[in-house]
């Protein structure tokens, strides 16, 4: 009889015997059983989450706009005033990650917002204490309202850089899995709620205002290597297509790969193909789409078959103040 391998890691446990996927609740877990005592992870309703902080420790969140020193100047236990519960609230969808290394040796974990939009706020409680001969005689709490600020970024700080390094994959996966866990995810079919709006938001990036890419003429078709999430092939450009149309075998290559979640399906659309016909089509919004020089993010596009061929339609030219073939040098000009 052949044996599992079980392998044991510090994340938890997992097992090549049952290969299940590791739950939110038990990344979250596991987030704060390394953390130190002092900190602790909750996530809230959708994708909210909240850090929290009740005491100094060697580890400890950063204060990128100097909001903590501004309202809580001396952490001292024989101060009239000292502060040692806050917290960081927000949204993780919103939020990227970077290792990084302070000047003072601290090894950094950044949370930083997307497009620098605040996409979370600061919140604590002051302490007001008496002491008579250095004994405690009352304690009071109460919450600071101006302390309450949006922030674009901050840090949690490391003396040591395996730990870190362990953290920041755990959130990392975290993250990934409240973007498609419908449990953490508010459902609003409004085209123009944040959530659907801006993640299908079309835009240019690269540095030139215009290119001329080199085309593959074939029997009067004209082929344009195209990149879509690092997978390069030669696409059929077809000014006539609506969309980029993708086969079967590309969309699963992209999927095996992590290049294409659950989250980037759209509505499922009706065509018209050359023959008159109507058909039903899966649609995706691919997040990068690379022709020359030009990178066009949020691109509709179709799936047909297994061996269907590749189009790059309308959904990405249109996005271009002008495009043009120049025939006499199969060229395809694109400006933006």
């Amino acid at each position: 009889m052949k044996s599992c391998v079980v392998i044991v890691v510090n994340l938890l446990f997992s097992s090549f015997c049952f290969a299940q996927q590791l739950t939110i609740e038990e990344t979250v877990a596991y987030i704060n059983a390394n953390l130190e005592d002092e900190f602790e992870l909750n996530i809230l309703e959708g994708s909210n989450f909240k850090i929290f902080q009740d005491k100094s420790s060697d580890q400890y969140w950063k204060d990128y706009n100097n909001v903590m020193n501004q309202h809580f100047p001396n952490h001292s236990a024989y101060s009239t005033s000292y502060a040692k519960e806050w917290s960081y609230n927000g949204n993780l969808k919103k939020v990227q990650l970077k290792k990084s290394i302070s000047y003072s040796n601290d090894f950094l974990l950044e949370f930083n917002c997307i497009n620098n939009s605040p996409c979370f706020y600061i919140s604590g409680f002051d302490y007001k204490v008496t002491f008579e001969n250095n004994r405690l005689i009352s304690k009071n709490k109460y919450l600071i309202p101006q302390y309450n600020k949006n922030t674009y970024k901050f840090e949690l700080s490391f003396k040591n850089e395996h730990k870190r390094d362990k953290l920041y994959n755990a959130f990392r996966y975290l993250i990934e899995l409240i973007k498609i866990d419908p449990k953490y995810n508010s459902i609003d079919e409004d085209p123009f709620s944040d959530e659907n709006f801006h993640s299908l938001y079309t835009y240019i990036s690269g540095k030139k205002t215009r290119d001329e890419i080199q085309l593959k003429s074939d029997a009067g078709t004209y082929y344009v290597l195209v990149d879509i999430e690092g997978i390069s092939n030669e696409f059929v450009l077809d000014s006539g297509a609506s969309e980029i149309s993708i086969s079967l075998n590309l969309e699963r290559e992209l999927i095996s790969k992590g290049l294409l979640t659950k989250q980037d399906y759209l509505q499922p659309a009706l065509y018209r193909i050359a023959d008159g016909s109507i058909t039903w089509k899966k649609r995706v919004n691919l997040k990068r789409v690379k022709v020359g020089d030009f990178i066009v993010n949020n691109v509709a596009a179709s799936i047909g078959g297994e061996r269907v061929p590749l189009l790059l339609g309308k959904s990405f030219l249109d996005n271009f103040n002008k495009w043009s073939i120049d025939n006499s040098t199969e060229k395809l000009i694109l400006e933006k």
